[in-house]
Formats: C-alpha cells, sequence, structure tokens
C-alpha cells in the first residue's frame, strides 16, 4: 500500500484558505482516501485547547500560547501519521508554518525556536506540500471585517501583529523547498486552479 500524502494550505486569517480546502478535497477524494483537518484541533484534546486558545477571556501569555498550540499538534500529529500509514492523504488546515509565523514572528518569540519547539512536539513530521496564500495584512483585516462575525483572540490582535506575520510567512516559505507562495487576491477558481496543478504534482 502506497503511503499517503499530507498537504498543508497556509495564510493569515482571511486570505481563503478553507474557501480553498473545500475545493481542494473534493477532487481530491475522488481519487484517494481523504482525511481534513483544521489547527488547532482534529482530536478531542484539540478541540479543548482551541476553545481556550480563541476565548477572548482567556489572557494567554505569548509563550504559553506557542506551548498551547504546539501540545495540540503532537495531538493531532499521531492521527495524521496514522492516516498516512494507512495510504489515507491529508489536507490540513494550518500547520508549524502558523506558529512560526504567529507566535515565532507576531508575537516575537523567535521563528527558530518554534520552529524547533513543534519539531520535536511533532516528532519531525513535515508535509509533502504547504500551499501558502499570500494576502497583505492590510487585506486580511478587511475581508475579516466583512466576515460580520465576532472575532476570536487571536483575530482581534491590532494590525502591526498581523503584518509581522505576513512577515514570518514570506520568510519561512522562501527557505522551504516543498512550500509553494499562490496570490490570494486571485479568483476563488483561478487560484484553487493553480493550486490543484501542485497538489496533481505530487502524484507524478
Amino acid at each position: 500500500m502506497a503511503k499517503g500524502k499530507m498537504i498543508v494550505i497556509e495564510g493569515l486569517d482571511g486570505a481563503g484558505k478553507s474557501t480553498l480546502a473545500r475545493s481542494l478535497a473534493g477532487r481530491l477524494a475522488e481519487a484517494h482516501p481523504l482525511s481534513r483537518y483544521a489547527e488547532p484541533g482534529g482530536t478531542p484534546l484539540g478541540e479543548r485547547l482551541r476553545a481556550l486558545i480563541k476565548d477572548p477571556d482567556n489572557h494567554i501569555l505569548p509563550r504559553a500560547e506557542a506551548m498551547l498550540f504546539a501540545a495540540a499538534r503532537a495531538q493531532l500529529a499521531e492521527r495524521i501519521r496514522q492516516d498516512l500509514q494507512q495510504g489515507t492523504w491529508v489536507l490540513l488546515d494550518r500547520w508549524i508554518p502558523s506558529s512560526v509565523a504567529y507566535q515565532g514572528f507576531g508575537r516575537g518569540l523567535g521563528g527558530d525556536d518554534i520552529t524547533q519547539i513543534n519539531q520535536w512536539a511533532t516528532e519531525g513530521l513535515h508535509p509533502d506540500l504547504v500551499i501558502y496564500l499570500r494576502v497583505s495584512a492590510q487585506t486580511s483585516r478587511q475581508r475579516i471585517q466583512k466576515r460580520g462575525l465576532d472575532k476570536d483572540r487571536i483575530e482581534m490582535e491590532a494590525s502591526g501583529f498581523f503584518q509581522k506575520a505576513a512577515e514570518g510567512y514570506d520568510h519561512w516559505v522562501e527557505q522551504t523547498p516543498y512550500a509553494h507562495a499562490l496570490d490570494a487576491k486571485l479568483p476563488p477558481g483561478q487560484l484553487a486552479e493553480q493550486a490543484w496543478q501542485l497538489v496533481k504534482g505530487l502524484g507524478d
């Protein structure tokens, strides 16, 4: 049995990750067994940690926040590894690059330290492909405002935080050979087709 592939979609809040994930999931499921997860979450513990992290009423120190994400990721990594061994493909909304961007750069904890913590937590599990939806911090903020939904604890951060996170993403992508940046301002259909071409390449 061939091992499954792990595909991650990354980007700032409002970049269009969920929309792209739905499109890719529909096409992938026609060809492969598929599991789809969103971080933090995907396991019972991960879902509880997600609620803690996102609750605006919680005051969480940056280092504690980073460790909560790593803990949720450690739980999910075990499930992903089992999927891959069974030949199931995995489509994931966020992974370690999110922590590098948000906690490493946005919170100022350092990208290298965050990478090291998460590599340890996941026992070195890394994707076959990362699709990064590049969008400016300003556009990210505008899209979140248009949703008309209550913001979670992280979405409530000032624009400067997201600018630093965007810089963190760009830095990470430049250093990562299995990461590809796409323009998140493209029409959804065109963006989905570009992403699909990247995913198809995994089967070549």
